[in-house]
């Protein structure tokens, strides 16, 4: 079975394609778009997981029925959730639910291994050298992509929302903060009750 694999996080990608492989599937990975359509052109998928950070759930289903409209008859689903759009495929739907269900086990394992992606932590350096200062996303984008297109405007949104969740989970004493429209700023908070909040990884008093 020809498994697709899209996310901009390498080391995912390889902790997902690793697992799929041990489970007797081929694996196909693309860490940008243009692969991914080269990909799907050369090999007849099965099945696609793409990463939330890149395509949120509302844009998963839309895909999924673009796909199902237009293209080819494969379902898809997000990497870490991949049972929260309705299935469809050719596939039979047991086989989905084994495969879904490997691919978002060996997401959460090296979510847990890591506890940030290397975007999400690529995204946190860069705000901590810019601590307290006003920081806008064009910045951002530069630093990550050394681009500002439109579809990483997007990307970056999604980015900064889960990071944000990230500190606020881990009870970090930062919080990123929206200062102006495309602005943001990452400021020192009141330390909370260290007992309730479990620390993954501390970067310069910021816990991730």
């Amino acid at each position: 079975m020809n498994v697709f694999l899209y996310s901009e996080d390498k080391l995912l990608l390889l902790a997902i394609a690793d697992a799929v492989r041990k489970a007797g599937e081929t694996p196909f990975i693309a860490t940008d778009f243009q692969t991914l359509q080269s990909n799907v052109t050369k090999a007849d998928p099965d099945i696609a997981f793409v990463d939330e950070a890149l395509f949120p759930p509302e844009k998963i289903v839309k895909l999924q029925q673009h796909i199902f409209n237009v293209l080819l008859d494969f379902p898809v689903a997000s990497i870490k959730n991949p049972f929260i759009t309705t299935y469809r495929g050719k596939i039979a739907e047991q086989t989905f639910n084994i495969i879904a269900r490997i691919v978002s086990e060996a997401a959460c394992k090296h979510e847990e291994k890591n506890g940030l992606s290397p975007k999400l932590s690529a995204l946190l350096n860069f705000m901590m050298l810019h601590k307290d200062e006003d920081v806008r996303t064009d910045a951002m984008m530069s630093y990550l992509w050394d681009d500002c297109n439109a579809a990483h405007k997007k990307t970056l949104h999604t980015y900064i929302c889960k990071l944000r969740e990230k500190l606020t989970e881990t009870g970090s004493s930062c919080a990123l903060e929206k200062v102006a429209k495309s602005t943001y700023s990452l400021k020192t908070k009141k330390a909370p009750d260290a007992k309730s909040h479990p620390v993954l990884l501390t970067e310069r008093n910021c816990f991730i």
